[in-house]
């Protein structure tokens, strides 16, 4: 019998016992009480049906538990479900029972399995879909974990923990446990990630530093001051003694300070305002980075300019400002810019840029124009 069957059929009895112990008194069966009705015939007639309700309904868990169970110690971890691979898992846990994780270790996770960051640092890759239980959305590849949300791996998914600071945390089900280690000594750039090959080629050309010893920080803003240093150093830090313009609110000493008074001088920066401040510390939108980039390709490495029609295509064209579509246009017939969508053709003009797209878009740049 189905589950909802066993559930009716419950209910069905206890309904049928109170009604014919009702119509027993209503027509004058002095052996059966009103009070012995209400009292303790129909509470028992209910708690039996509420067990045969649960037993059903334990019943039907039990089995798709065990479904469950069974189809995960069947599938690898390190597969993603489809293909396939049939390889048991590396360990197995039944419950979320928190262990301690290193710096550089990892955690690959099969369809089914569950985890749980009770503290630390551990970011999340994912090839198909993972939901975030206590949220109830799912939970986007290459996003941090929120301590003490449970995540569940969605149907032909391989999940991969990046444990990016001492943590403790809680698998269940099928998993692998392994080490990683970054293509850069950034422990915040993980494998495979879109920006990773970028970050590496930046930072091995001197383009880029971190924000510290170990830290890329690539969800952080690009501001002015990084993105004038970084045009600075591509154009191999050239002697800047006497040049001007000197804008007001460049301190002398300044980490930037030659940066901005080479790019004032070469066209590069215009500066803000009336001219006469640099905003060093403003953040920068896509459209004004890809300014950055025209204006240094064309006054200082002579490239030619280009028509506005290669902008046609995107659907966000109108949101350009003026002064960037000639700009932005030559990015995209270049092919330095791209669209920030893989479904649609978008700009994203007014998005502040982080410095894993600045990474992105100096590696196009350097490659296509060296």
């Amino acid at each position: 019998m189905s589950r909802r069957g066993k559930i009716l059929l419950g209910a069905a009895m206890a309904f049928l016992l109170i009604t014919c112990g009702a119509l027993a008194a209503a027509g004058g069966d002095s052996l059966v009480s009103l009070s012995y009705l209400t009292g303790t015939f129909q509470p028992k007639a209910l708690e039996e049906g509420q067990k045969a309700a649960d037993s059903a309904l334990q019943e039907t868990y039990d089995e798709a538990k065990k479904k469950l169970d069974d189809y995960q110690k069947t599938l690898s971890p390190g597969s993603t479900g489809s293909a396939g691979q049939t390889q048991k898992a590396d360990a197995w846990s039944d419950v979320l029972a928190p262990q301690s994780w290193k710096q550089g270790e990892l955690a690959r996770l099969g369809t089914g399995s569950g985890f749980l960051l009770a503290s630390g640092s551990v970011t999340l890759q994912h090839d198909g879909a993972v939901v975030d239980i206590t949220e109830g959305a799912e939970a986007a590849s290459g996003t941090a974990l929120k301590a003490n949300h449970r995540y569940l791996v969605a149907e032909n998914t391989t999940a991969t923990l990046y444990v990016q600071a001492a943590s403790s945390l809680a698998v269940q089900g099928g998993y692998s446990r392994g080490t990683w280690t970054p293509g850069s000594p950034f422990t915040d750039v993980l494998p495979g990630t879109w920006y990773t090959d970028a970050v590496a080629y930046v930072y091995e050309k001197n383009l880029f530093t971190g924000t510290d010893g170990t830290h890329f920080d690539p969800n952080g803003r690009m501001d002015r001051s990084m993105m004038i240093t970084v045009l600075y150093r591509l154009a191999g830090n050239p002697t800047v003694s006497g040049r001007t313009p000197v804008y007001t609110d460049v301190a002398k000493g300044a980490w930037y300070e030659k940066a901005v008074s080479w790019g004032g001088s070469m066209g590069i920066t215009t500066g803000t305002g009336d001219g006469t401040t640099f905003s060093p510390s403003m953040a920068l939108t896509r459209e004004q980075a890809v300014s950055f980039l025209y204006r240094y390709a064309t006054r200082f490495l002579g490239e030619s300019k280009v028509s506005a029609d290669s902008l046609s295509g995107y659907r966000d064209r109108g949101k350009v400002s003026d002064w960037a579509v000639e700009g932005l246009a030559w990015a995209v017939k270049r092919g330095i810019i791209t669209s920030t969508s893989s479904t649609e053709s978008i700009l994203d003009p007014q998005g502040v840029a982080t410095r894993a797209q600045m990474a992105v878009l100096l590696q196009n740049f350097s490659q296509k124009l060296g």
